[in-house]
């Protein structure tokens, strides 16, 4: 490599990189001025179906299912359903006996989450069961009591797709998990609240997810790869809807607390 080429290739990098760090220093100042517009938690108006996929979960699909129950919402106006997909434990039949509706799916050739929404709700639909709102949700999650109400205020309000903050449930349970914590508090909570005071779309985390029927009868569910929620953020930009985000709510999941447990993760 020539001087005028390593130089020009050092110049672009320097380029890159300052630009890079142009943008997150917008976006944390814009996220540090911004006071989003208070959220009224007027009386439920929506129908919600949650969606679980969940892949071998017993040990821990039990917790979200008692976390939902408690939800500050009416119970009426929510159906959870569970699609256990592929699972070789008892994840369906534990989540039976929390008295939610469960779909038991066998597709060994069409593996993962993005595979188990889209057979899932195609299942709803082949039923006929229609919702004004439907929500996505880990297996190893819990949410906030107030989640419900705030995804109904801020749909009834306008928004067609949100996502809630996207946090860790054990940051303290080793030095990984609190490093995890610290790094999606960066990317989950300051980085899309600052797309929100600039009026960008905040992306979607995969998990913690509410979006209009319409949205879903319309791109349906067609991602599948490691980077589906990227895959279909960018779909909605490109079609011109944005994604809110409520930063006055959570969702928050277990978080690998050894590398053996990350590179497990990361492999499921």
């Amino acid at each position: 490599m020539g001087p005028t080429v390593f130089l020009f290739v050092l110049a672009s990098t320097a380029t890159a990189v300052f630009a890079m760090t142009a943008y997150l220093l917008i976006l944390s100042a814009a996220a540090i001025a911004f006071r989003g517009r208070a959220r009224t938690s007027g009386p439920a108006v929506r129908r919600f179906a949650i969606l679980i996929p969940a892949h071998n979960e017993e040990a821990l699909i039990g917790r979200l299912l008692e976390n939902l129950a408690q939800l500050d919402y009416p119970k009426d106006a929510v159906d959870v359903f569970v699609v256990a997909d592929n699972s070789v434990d008892n994840t369906a039949l534990l989540a039976r006996s929390y008295g939610v509706n469960v779909y038991d799916r066998r597709a060994r050739n069409l593996q993962g989450k993005g595979h188990a929404l889209r057979w899932l709700l195609s299942q709803l639909s082949s039923e006929g069961k229609r919702y004004d709102t439907y929500v996505v949700l880990d297996a190893d999650s819990v949410v906030a009591a107030n989640f419900l109400r705030r995804m109904d205020s801020g749909h009834e309000s306008g928004s067609q797709v949100i996502q809630a903050y996207y946090s860790v449930l054990n940051p303290s349970d080793s030095s990984l998990s609190a490093l995890r914590y610290i790094a999606l508090a960066a990317v989950h909570y300051l980085r899309p609240l600052g797309r929100s005071a600039l009026g960008l779309s905040c992306g979607l985390k995969g998990n913690g997810m509410s979006f209009e029927a319409a949205i879903l009868n319309r791109f349906d569910w067609h991602w599948f790869t490691l980077t589906e929620d990227v895959e279909f953020h960018l779909a909605l930009v490109e079609a011109g809807i944005r994604v809110d985000f409520a930063a006055d709510t959570w969702v928050r999941a277990d978080m690998p607390i050894t590398l053996a447990q990350a590179r497990s993760q990361n492999d499921r």
